[in-house]
């Protein structure tokens, strides 16, 4: 059997969580192994961070595939304006139509979990159960990848530091406390030639076991350096970043900086895989997304 598709990928790395998730029945279990070929598509940088009551994310628009790039991707989503959403690392696969694998892409994953969980018509939403089945039903779309002839190949080109899929989620709860979630699929090279991911993995981020104030998704490098300040280019970046007006018209200052920060990879990174108009949205514990940087192309809500 010959199936052609081609996979979504975005690279990521920054997402280290601790806790299991419940075991999940993979349905493809006693499937035969098939012939599958497809695009890799890689490359994003995501600036998110917590302050207080307020959730803030920053991400630029570049998909790449063999070469050749489309800088029109939406990779933050806004669900419902009451939850944000984005992802990095296997972002999706387009099977290409076939009778036996759905196409999928975290987002859309990510919409189809939140209309099942949230029911009401309420600004608060169930975060916590929202990501585990998220990352739940992303490991079995994963684990469908892997269970073709050339998925563990595919696979591997996509990961860092063993990370296949990485998500953060971030909304209101019933009680009006903002929650975030960071959720990450793992898988260990020795294992991967065995087909076998490891379990999902969720943590929550409180305010007092956030460790830094930002963090960034991705293409790391620069905004590491930029936050750990130890060389002379950091120091140049940070002189550069407070006296450049560039982005001047976004007030809110956290949400600046994660912009400036993603603008900051993209003119550093030595490579096209990031690049495109920057995306931008912030979310309080008042349950409304404010989008302060938005492509005509992606949805509002």
């Amino acid at each position: 059997m010959d199936l052609k598709g081609k996979i979504l990928v975005s690279i990521g790395g920054g997402i280290k969580v601790k806790l299991d998730c419940v075991p999940l029945f993979l349905l493809i279990a006693a499937l035969t192994v098939v012939s599958v070929q497809g695009q890799i598509t890689s490359g994003t940088i995501i600036v998110f961070g917590r302050s207080g009551n307020k959730f803030y994310v920053a991400a630029d628009s570049r998909e790449g595939k063999w070469g050749q790039h489309d800088d029109n991707y939406c990779k933050i989503a806004s669900l419902d304006g009451r939850l944000l959403f984005t992802a990095t690392g296997m972002i999706g696969y387009d099977w290409n139509p076939n009778p036996f694998f759905q196409s999928w892409t975290a987002q859309g994953l990510a919409r189809e979990v939140f209309h099942s969980v949230n029911h009401e018509p309420s600004y608060s939403v169930d975060i916590e159960a929202t990501a585990t089945q998220w990352v739940q039903l992303a490991k079995i779309r994963i684990q469908d990848i892997l269970m073709t002839e050339s998925g563990a190949d595919a696979i591997l080109k996509s990961m860092e530091n063993n990370q296949v899929l990485g998500g953060v989620f971030a909304g209101v709860d019933p009680n009006g406390k903002l929650r975030v979630y960071k959720v990450a699929i793992y898988i260990d090279s020795e294992k991967l030639r065995k087909r076998e991911l490891v379990s999902p993995e969720i943590l929550p981020i409180e305010e007092d076991n956030f460790p830094v104030p930002i963090e960034s998704a991705g293409k790391q490098s620069i905004v590491n350096e930029y936050l750990e300040g130890q060389t002379k280019q950091a120091q140049q970046w940070k002189k550069e970043l407070s006296s450049n007006r560039k982005f001047s018209k976004i007030k809110d200052s956290d949400v600046r900086l994660a912009v400036q920060l993603v603008d900051l990879t993209i003119r550093n990174v030595s490579s096209d895989e990031v690049g495109g108009p920057i995306d931008a949205a912030s979310l309080s514990s008042t349950g409304k997304v404010v989008w302060f940087q938005r492509k005509d192309s992606c949805p509002v809500n």
